[in-house]
């Protein structure tokens, strides 16, 4: 380290109250300020059952005799009982219209329906669903398992995903978050599949998006929804970079299998578009040695969460079945009653704490070596009241595991307490998640042990931010958005106008502004703005719009 380095280092100790060399003993340092996304959420698919059977994971949960089934669904969905689940990948039925014919929405899969309904019971609950194929007579060939959607029929399967969308909440009163266009569209399964390439993608993007223009549709448009890295660049760029196609694609999606890590350079182009990116399907894995009752598989998959979350700042994150048998799911109820498996809980360190709407923070190191093992950390926090959580995921064996130590930068206020929650091999046979007794806290430095193939996320407060954002005004949802990007902020104004952006502090300093012209999407850099909360005011056409946003660079 240079002489400036550690004078920094002095002098940000200081500042805190805190011995240099307490600072640079620490393991890991969790660094309060540096913001980077804003998490959507966690959650799984009722998949594809093969053989023209959907949503097949919905009705193995629905065919549970009670009181398992309703144990099952409070496991998955509620955030006390359970780890709170709030992403549900649905399955698109491809057989609720037949050419020429009426759209009929009672032909979805009845126990997908019940099983919506009630995963929105437990919370607020992001549904989203994804086709594994069109109807049949949309398809250039029209088999189950292959073929293109016909050109043709663009504008009839756009009716078709309106329809369901709009019909879902009509009739069956569940809210439809996005749609994805198609499941895996570069692989040709032997159960129900369509083959598209980018340039199908972004055409059909533009039809799609038009038709919830139409339709008054705010659903988001999921794009790609294919496995990472193979072909997913080729995929999305096509519609994110058309004027057209790109204000309409709201998410990008990759699924990942054969233990591969997504790779940072392949999301630059949705991030500099601010758009999010979903990981939104994983299953199998290559991991072996202590099986899943060791934590050897469940260990595999954290390590995938914590890699999209880190590497491909990810903002959502899926499993593919809910509940069934075997190593494709997280509740294996083949015996009528829910028997969580150890990936069950290593999923919910991240699901149960780290709630939708908190942000990721970063750390420094993302991951130590200690007593032989590795450990990967991630950091989050509720971007207003001080709530945090720091994941910690241990995969050595060596006994005993490691303490790793951990020190807060930035709190203005440092709490006197962490409560951690343990998952370890060597503490519960299913590795179930247990509260342990609280850790002190010394000049913002705590230290916590993981045991030997531990996860544990250690919670805590730091202070409190208020900010009053004013409502939105009314019937204004569709025709003026304001998003936050990496780097900026996005503005969509669909009126054609003058309009006057204001972004402000928390306390209400201006910290920039900008005037706008005409319509559609336009980027707003805030290089030079310090990370953190503000709020966004959009101004234009006798209306306004604020939003509190979180400025990340």
């Amino acid at each position: 380290m240079n002489h400036l380095s550690t004078y920094r280092v002095l002098a940000f100790c200081l500042s805190l109250g805190v011995s240099a060399s307490q600072l640079l003993a620490a393991d890991i340092t969790v660094n309060w300020n540096d913001v980077h996304q804003t998490i959507t959420g966690f959650g799984a698919s009722v998949g594809d059952g093969g053989n023209h059977v959907p949503a097949k994971a919905a009705e193995w949960i629905y065919n549970m005799p009670e009181p398992g089934r309703t144990q099952c669904v409070d496991l998955l969905f509620d955030s006390t009982k359970g780890i709170g689940f709030n992403m549900f990948r649905a399955e698109l039925s491809y057989f609720m219209q037949t050419e020429g014919g009426t759209f009929d929405i009672s032909k979805d899969n009845p126990a997908q329906v019940w099983l919506m309904k009630e995963a929105q019971k437990r919370g607020k609950m992001n549904i989203w669903p994804a086709p594994w194929t069109p109807p049949l007579w949309m398809k250039t060939q029209q088999v189950y398992g292959g073929g293109e959607l016909d050109p043709a029929h663009y504008q009839d399967y756009a009716n078709y995903m309106s329809n369901y969308i709009r019909q879902s909440k009509s009739v069956n009163g569940i809210d439809m978050m996005g749609i994805s266009i198609q499941n895996e569209p570069n692989f040709t399964p032997s159960y129900g599949g369509c083959a598209y390439n980018g340039a199908q993608l972004n055409a059909y993007a533009k039809v799609l998006g038009a038709t919830f223009d139409r339709d008054g549709v705010s659903a988001k448009i999921v794009l790609a929804d294919v496995n990472e890295p193979d072909g997913f660049v080729s995929m999305v760029t096509p519609a994110l970079n058309d004027a057209v196609a790109v204000k309409y694609i709201g998410a990008c999606a990759f699924h990942v299998y054969s233990g591969s890590w997504p790779i940072a350079s392949d999301f630059a182009l949705c991030h500099s578009k601010g758009k999010e990116v979903w990981e939104t399907e994983t299953s199998v894995g290559p991991w072996s040695g202590q099986g899943d009752q060791g934590g050897g598989w469940a260990v595999g998959w954290a390590k995938q969460v914590h890699a999209c979350l880190t590497i491909a700042d990810a903002t959502s994150w899926h499993m593919f079945w809910f509940a069934a048998g075997g190593n494709g799911s997280l509740l294996d109820i083949a015996n009528g009653a829910p028997a969580p498996a150890p990936r069950f809980w290593y999923m919910g360190h991240y699901s149960k704490f780290v709630r939708p709407g908190w942000v990721r923070i970063g750390t420094t190191p993302t991951q130590v070596t200690k007593n032989g093992g590795t450990v990967y950390i991630s950091a989050f926090k509720h971007p207003t009241n001080g709530k945090f959580a720091i994941v910690a995921l241990n995969e050595g064996i060596t006994k005993p595991g490691p303490t790793v130590s951990f020190q807060i930068n930035g709190l203005a206020s440092i709490p006197s307490t962490v409560t951690p929650y343990l998952s370890t091999a060597d503490l519960s046979p299913n590795l179930a998640m247990a509260k342990q007794a609280d850790v002190p806290v010394t000049n913002g430095t705590f230290s916590v042990t993981l045991y030997n193939v531990g996860i544990a996320t250690v919670t805590g407060n730091g202070p409190a931010v208020s900010v009053a954002s004013p409502a939105p005004a009314a019937g204004l949802e569709r025709s003026m958005r304001i998003e936050t990007m990496r780097g900026g902020i996005m503005v969509n104004t669909q009126r054609a106008g003058k309009y006057q952006v204001e972004l402000l502090s928390l306390n209400g300093k201006r910290l920039a502004s900008w005037s706008l012209s005409g319509a559609g999407q336009q980027s707003l850099s805030t290089k030079g703005i310090a990370a953190g909360a503000a709020v966004a005011i959009l101004s234009g056409e006798g209306s306004s719009i604020s939003r509190r946003l979180l400025i990340s660079r």
